[in-house]
């Protein structure tokens, strides 16, 4: 699949411990290139992600969404422990994970706490399997239309196989409009199918495209991202 990516440089504040003279991160294909430049990925990767090199960082932040939020998302039940949640590839081998992030839209109460989860899995196609984060860490937004960016450095997670994925929990019932706790906004252009839903009451994975009008035809990018960094 062809599919452009842009490289360029961000400060990444949270990663203070990082020398401003580290290397950025060896992409191979990203290595020669220049903050800025775009160009055309010719490996043959289903669902290929963006993927931002920060080279004071020496950090990898993976993108699926375009970072337009058309769509709000909750998982619309009068219990809590509801989770949404996204599968990302790594671009290299070991990778440890150092933090996510999450779009909380408007509407309902963005500022409900959220428990993040973190999930290993063969691949994207295939539902979240064993919790990589041994405790939940717990986060919530200030206010409606923010990125909230959740730390992991200490939870010392690292990837050497498959995906790992990231999911946002509901601690509070959202309520089957989704009024009572915070929304995940979502990406619905040219979906990336690594979206997955958690029902409370039934317990089982499901992928996303396979919740909301229609059966198979409602995909979407929900707006998680992970920042990943080599071993």
């Amino acid at each position: 699949m062809r599919r452009t990516v842009i490289v360029f440089a961000i400060a990444l504040p949270i990663f203070s411990a990082c020398s401003s003279n580290s290397s950025p991160v060896d992409l191979g294909i990203l290595k020669d290139s220049a903050p800025g430049d775009t160009f055309t990925n010719d490996l043959e990767i289903d669902g290929a992600a963006d993927v931002r090199v920060p080279d004071a960082a020496s950090a990898t932040e993976i993108a699926y969404d375009d970072g337009t939020a058309e769509g709000n998302n909750s998982p619309w039940e009068a219990i809590p422990g509801g989770q949404l949640a996204v599968s990302f590839t790594p671009p290299f081998y070991p990778c440890v994970i150092k933090s996510a992030k999450f779009f909380v839209t408007a509407g309902g109460v963005p500022t409900t706490e959220f428990a993040v989860r973190i999930y290993a899995a063969p691949d994207a196609s295939t539902p979240p399997q064993s919790e990589l984060l041994a405790v939940p860490v717990k986060a919530k937004a200030n206010g409606p239309d923010e990125w909230v960016t959740v730390d992991l450095r200490g939870s010392n997670i690292t990837v050497t196989q498959g995906d790992f994925v990231v999911a946002m929990e509901w601690l509070t019932a959202a309520g089957v409009s989704g009024q009572s706790a915070q929304f995940l906004g979502s990406d619905e252009s040219s979906p990336d199918t690594r979206s997955w839903w958690l029902f409370a009451a039934g317990g089982n994975w499901t992928p996303i495209k396979n919740v909301g009008s229609g059966t198979g035809d409602h995909d979407r990018d929900l707006l998680i991202r992970a920042t990943v960094r080599s071993e």
